[in-house]
């Protein structure tokens, strides 16, 4: 079922603590419970033989098994992972939530820059800062700029990122300098890719695309398969529920001043992509932050469609 527009919520609003008004990282990890450590330990097998060349990360407070890595794994802590973020504060970011996912394998915290207008709405950059205890990562920002009147993420793909996910690896590092560097670097990319996101959402905003080209759109979003000529098109009951939610997003009033646009069709993707509910209804309140943290894959075909059905393509 689609969240009313009243009822959406950020794709992190169900995760973490809240960490408004923080100013430090030693703040926000005090504050959402990461105040822990990790130690990586061997492995042994019933008999006490040790495992060769490979470790268990621990957390030591309580003693849960984070991941199995090899022996060059190096344990960055949650402290010295984010300690990086210290130097963005003064460029302007401010932290929103921190927290745990993954079964607690890895830890987020998000934070904000100043919002800027982008065809008319207020959208904040938003920024995921992840640190993984599972040996399956590594210390990364990922942009994850959010429309602010639907809170619809807006992962739109600009050239050079094709699947919308810009995301930097962060390289772990003691040396002060270095940090303020991470932090510059990561601050000026931010602006960069606001201004290329800026001037895809203006194109796409002056295309033209029919509710045609929109009904299509949602069929082939919803794998449904173009029937042989006289045969009757088969369309599942999934695939009827998801065309239902993007006809639906579409006809949302935020986004009617787009309606008839490649724009308005991409900001329906990306209303159901960042609020679609989970189909088995487990209650999973990662289910919205992970459809965002790996990035937003229907966001990114629907773009991908809506390129070749209009000819735009990535061209810059």
């Amino acid at each position: 079922m689609k969240q009313m527009a009243s009822e959406r919520k950020p794709y992190y609003a169900k995760m973490g603590a809240e960490v408004v008004g923080c100013s430090s990282v030693d703040e926000v990890i005090a504050k959402a419970g990461l105040d822990w450590t990790v130690e990586k330990r061997p492995i042994f097998l019933a008999g006490e033989k040790k495992i060769t060349n490979k470790f268990a990360t621990v957390r030591t407070d309580t003693e849960q098994v984070l991941g199995i890595v090899k022996g060059g794994y190096e344990v960055v802590q949650n402290r010295d992972g984010f300690d990086f973020i210290d130097d963005c504060l003064g460029e302007g970011i401010t932290f929103t939530k921190a927290g745990t996912y993954n079964k607690g394998e890895r830890v987020f915290m998000v934070g904000e820059a100043p919002s800027v207008d982008i065809c008319g709405d207020e959208v904040y950059p938003t920024i995921l800062f992840t640190n993984s205890h599972d040996g399956g990562g590594s210390i990364n920002a990922m942009f994850t700029p959010m429309r602010l009147v639907c809170e619809n993420g807006l992962m739109i793909p600009i050239p050079g990122h094709e699947n919308g996910i810009v995301k930097l690896r962060i390289s772990h590092t003691k040396h002060v300098k270095d940090r303020l560097d991470i932090a510059k670097q990561l601050i000026m990319q931010n602006n960069q890719y606001i201004e290329a996101l800026r001037a895809r959402a203006e194109l796409l905003a002056k295309q033209p695309f029919s509710d045609e080209q929109f009904k299509a759109l949602t069929k082939e979003l919803a794998g449904i398969e173009v029937p042989n000529e006289g045969e009757e098109e088969k369309i599942t009951r999934g695939q009827q529920s998801i065309i239902t939610d993007l006809t639906a997003a579409y006809e949302e009033e935020d986004i009617a001043r787009f309606r008839g646009t490649a724009y308005g069709a991409i900001l329906a993707a990306s209303d159901y992509d960042t609020h679609k509910e989970s189909s088995r209804n487990t209650g999973n309140e990662e289910y919205q932050f992970e459809r965002v943290a790996y990035g937003m894959t229907i966001l990114a075909a629907a773009y991908q469609i809506v390129a070749r059905m209009t000819g735009m393509g990535l061209r810059r």
